[in-house]
């Protein structure tokens, strides 16, 4: 009878490791039909996709001769359109670079930006002069060099 009782639970012991693992293969088997059907469903999305594009293709082939033939759309207005863009750009650069904005200021103005340019490149932009403008010492500079002073 012992023998029977401890058969028994045995086998209870069994029964219950094979339902848990039998619940876990239910488990990772539904997350995989979960993930089957998402992957048929991209599946049938890239289909439909890829039908499209060689639908478009097919008609890009057909037109691609004809579009070639056609001058027309080529060179537009006989080709004279990218030259005259590419002289307007240019235009457009030489009067923005010809006209500095400093020129078209009150003369103190113009003055204090150009002796802020004159400080950036020197490299001391953060810093005060005592001894005059950057205009006076380099016209002091000049005299030094070798220029008459009148």
């Amino acid at each position: 009878m012992v023998l029977f009782v401890l058969l028994l639970l045995l086998y209870c012991k069994k029964a219950v490791k094979n339902d848990l693992d039998m619940k876990y293969k239910l488990q990772n088997m539904n997350e995989l039909e979960v993930e089957i059907e998402d992957l048929r469903k991209s599946n049938h999305d890239l289909k439909r996709e890829n039908s499209e594009l060689s639908q478009k293709l097919e008609y890009l082939q057909m037109i691609a001769p004809s579009t070639l033939d056609n001058e027309e759309i080529l060179t537009p207005i006989g080709g004279h359109l990218p030259r005259a863009l590419f002289l307007e750009t240019r235009a457009t650069l030489m009067i923005l670079l010809s006209i500095p904005r400093w020129l078209t200021k009150p003369t103190i103005l113009a003055k204090q930006d150009f002796n802020k340019l004159m400080r950036l490149l020197r490299g001391k932009a953060g810093h005060r002069r005592s001894r005059g403008t950057p205009l006076e010492q380099t016209t002091s500079v000049e005299d030094n060099v070798g220029t008459l002073v009148s």
